[in-house]
C-alpha cells in the first residue's frame, strides 16, 4: 500500500479482508490513513485462513464497483500505473512466470493438479496466467469470468481439497472461450524465476508460490 501511494497518491486504495485481518489492521491508525476503504468480506463459514484468502481473492468482482487492478499482498508498486485507465480489456493478467504452459518447469505438477480437481486434460493448452495482478473491468464478461471462477474454487477447494486458486482460473478462462486477454508483463514482474521484466517493471511481485 505505502509503494503505491508513492507513485499512486490520488488513486484510490481498496484492501479486501476479513474481519479478524480488519480489527488488527485498524490499530495501526498510519496505515490506515493511507487506504481508501477497508471492506470487510464476510468467510466466517471458512476456518482454514488460505481458503479465507483465496475466497476473497476469487470474489472481489461482487464487492468491488468499477474497473480495478487486483494486487496480491506481497507486491511492491516501483512505477506509475496509469496507464490502467486506458485498458479495454474485459480481464487480463501475466503468464505464470512469463511463459506459456507448455515451458514451465511446473507443466507436469499443473496438468496434474488439474487432471485431479477437475478431471480435465490440458496437454494442449498454453494459456496459464498467475493471478497475483489482475486487470477486471466492469462488463457482463468480467462478472461472468469471476463468478465462474469463484464457484470452479470452490469446487476445487471444498470437494478435492485443493487450495489453489489458479488452476481454477484456467479452467475458467477454457470455459469463458478464452475470456483472459495478456497484461504487459511489467505489471507483474514476477523475479522469482524471472528477470525478464526486471528493468522496467511497475510491479515487482515476490513470494507468489503456492
Amino acid at each position: 500500500v505505502y509503494s503505491f501511494r508513492l507513485y499512486e497518491p490520488d488513486r484510490e486504495i481498496r484492501v479486501l479482508c476479513d474481519k479478524p485481518t480488519h480489527d488488527y489492521i485498524i490499530r495501526f491508525s498510519e496505515f490506515v490513513k493511507l487506504i481508501d476503504e477497508i471492506i470487510v468480506v464476510d468467510v466466517s463459514d471458512t476456518e482454514n485462513l488460505r481458503f479465507r484468502s483465496k475466497e476473497i481473492k476469487t470474489n472481489v468482482r461482487q464487492h468491488v464497483t468499477g474497473p480495478y487492478l487486483f494486487v496480491d499482498t506481497d507486491t511492491i508498486c516501483a512505477d506509475s500505473i496509469a496507464e490502467i485507465d486506458t485498458f479495454s480489456y474485459d480481464i487480463a493478467c501475466v503468464p505464470e512466470f512469463h511463459v506459456p504452459l507448455k515451458d514451465s518447469v511446473f507443466k507436469h505438477l499443473v496438468m496434474g493438479y488439474i487432471r485431479n480437481s477437475f478431471n480435465e486434460d490440458i496437454t494442449d493448452e498454453d494459456a496459464w496466467y498467475n493471478s497475483g495482478v489482475m486487470y477486471v473491468n466492469d462488463t457482463p464478461k468480467a462478472y461472468e469470468v469471476c463468478r465462474k471462477w469463484n464457484e470452479n474454487w470452490k469446487r476445487s477447494a471444498f470437494v478435492n481439497g485443493h487450495k489453489q486458486d489458479q488452476p481454477p482460473l484456467l479452467i475458467t478462462h477454457r470455459e469463458t472461450g478464452y475470456a483472459i486477454s495478456e497484461l504487459p508483463g511489467e505489471y507483474n514482474c514476477q523475479v522469482g524465476l524471472s528477470v525478464r521484466f526486471l528493468a522496467k517493471a511497475k510491479i515487482f511481485h515476490f513470494l507468489h508460490f503456492d
